[in-house]
């Protein structure tokens, strides 16, 4: 999935406005933490990443992507992301 936001970055941070998850968006870090989504500022504070870092990182991913060796299906299927988002899928919503 790509973020909601800027239609370019892959999402991995999932945001649900209703209990039942069928509002749920799509946010890469970069756009999450210009959100002021919390919890992802925290964990990039506390891991000390810079704004440069995150751009030098999705670089490097649409490197990846746009010389065709490899597309965004593929990258979402070796970081294992969809598999874990699989998995939730059987779990109890809180």
């Amino acid at each position: 999935m790509i973020c909601s936001r800027c239609k370019k970055n892959p999402a991995i941070v999932f945001v649900s406005s209703s209990k039942d998850g069928n509002d749920t968006k799509g946010y890469c870090l970069k756009c999450a933490k210009e959100l002021n989504i919390k919890q992802v500022s925290d964990i990039i504070d506390k891991m000390g990443i810079t704004e440069e870092d995150l751009e030098a990182a999705y670089d490097q991913m649409r490197m990846l992507t746009e010389d065709g060796s490899l597309d965004m299906n593929e990258l979402m299927d070796m970081s294992g992301l969809d598999d874990d988002l699989d998995e939730d899928d059987d779990q109890e919503k809180f």
